[in-house]
């Protein structure tokens, strides 16, 4: 089957909508099917490349976040469906509102996949941040994009809920955008991470929350928090990432008793510090699936998930004890304290929210999605 994936932004190696781009599209291809690309980006990576979309004043905004969106190319878009029998598209932004109108004019079927939240574009601006204009981005998202696949696909329940209740009529599909098998950690079930761990200094503790230093990602809860540990002055906290708040967070770090580290790892980098953390935060109150948090508990990391009406990541969370209020850094701080307090019990914890990463490999993805766009082939064919 020939498949066209469109992404905005399908190069960016630090963008979790773009990996997971990536991820699908080598998994389809490792299959037997043909996926070629439309996207802004590295063109050499590219089969359809576009050009960016260049916005007057949010310009500014979208690149300090690191993410390029694709500006359409009807001369692009019209090539790619002369080639492709079926469309895949990423996101709801201004190139895949073209690009799946020209494909029902083609008659070529679509499924589109939803992994971004308004509340993630508002999130940076909060006069803006409101009910009634999240309804409308909803809303425009659906009639520009989404109404015309023949089905969606949700990485989660929470967000297939979501999505009913502001009216998508389109049949949806819920399964995890997977974990890369790379990030499950072979050695765990033969060996305890309690015997992993015992090399460790026992009087210093490592902490991990990962992502962009942006607003929806609410590093500053866990700063917060910080400052009511009772093992803040052991406490050596990783922030792995980089965005245009960490200025603003290194602030807030600096009259803490824990040592704060800021700055961006590599994936191997990062494989080894959640290898020898004995907690991992994830702080984000507006969270499509939660991709990091998975990655952590893969690794065998006990998790501690913020709670919020906007995010699906804390479903994941095996134990009440491993959930918190987004917006409440003295309960986070309690869990933390009773987690360091407790370390066989954490381990062990650690080992629950492994196996249940183990169940979201990618390659239960890379099933879920061919069998999605292999039945909607079919079905518009007929």
């Amino acid at each position: 089957m020939r498949i066209l994936l469109s992404a905005s932004d399908y190069t960016n190696l630090t963008n979790g909508l773009a990996r997971s781009a990536r991820d699908f599209c080598q998994g389809l291809r490792e299959r037997g099917h043909e996926v070629k690309v439309l996207s802004y980006g590295e063109e050499s990576s590219l089969e359809y490349p576009l050009p960016e979309l260049r916005i007057p004043i949010l310009n500014a905004y979208i690149h300090a976040q690191n993410f390029r969106i694709a500006r359409p190319d009807l001369r692009a878009i019209k090539a790619a469906l002369q080639w492709a029998d079926i469309v895949y598209v990423e996101d709801p932004l201004p190139a895949n509102a073209v690009l799946v109108r020209e494909a029902r004019r083609a008659r070529i079927p679509v499924v589109g996949s939803f992994h971004v939240y308004p509340e993630n574009f508002l999130a940076p601006f909060p006069a803006l941040n409101r009910p009634s204009i999240n309804r409308a981005l909803y809303s425009l998202f659906y009639s520009s994009v989404y109404s015309a696949c023949d089905c969606i696909h949700a990485p989660t329940q929470a967000v297939k809920g979501r999505l009913e209740r502001f009216g998508y009529k389109v049949p949806i599909e819920a399964f995890s955008n997977g974990l890369p098998n790379a990030w499950i950690r072979a050695d765990l079930p033969s060996s305890s991470r309690a015997e992993i761990k015992t090399s460790q200094a026992p009087h210093r503790f490592t902490l991990v929350s990962t992502g962009r230093y942006a607003p929806e990602k609410n590093h500053e809860v866990l700063l917060r928090a910080l400052a009511y540990s009772r093992h803040a002055p052991a406490i050596d906290l990783y922030l792995p990432g980089r965005g245009p708040l960490e200025n603003n967070l290194r602030r807030l770090a600096s009259p803490l008793a824990a040592t704060v580290h800021f700055g961006f790892f590599s994936h191997e980098d990062l494989q080894g510090l959640l290898d020898r953390a004995d907690l991992y935060i994830h702080c984000a109150r507006v969270e499509i699936e939660g991709l990091a948090a998975l990655e952590a508990m893969a690794r065998g990391v006990t998790p501690l998930i913020a709670r919020s009406e906007e995010s699906s990541t804390w479903r994941y969370a095996q134990d009440e004890r491993c959930v918190f209020p987004y917006d409440n850094p003295v309960r986070l701080a309690r869990l933390i304290d009773y987690w360091l307090d407790h370390p066989r019990e954490g381990r062990d914890m650690g080992m629950k929210h492994y196996e249940r990463a183990r169940r979201l490999s990618m390659t239960h993805s890379i099933d879920a999605m061919e069998s999605l766009l292999v039945r909607t082939y079919r079905s518009h064919a007929r």
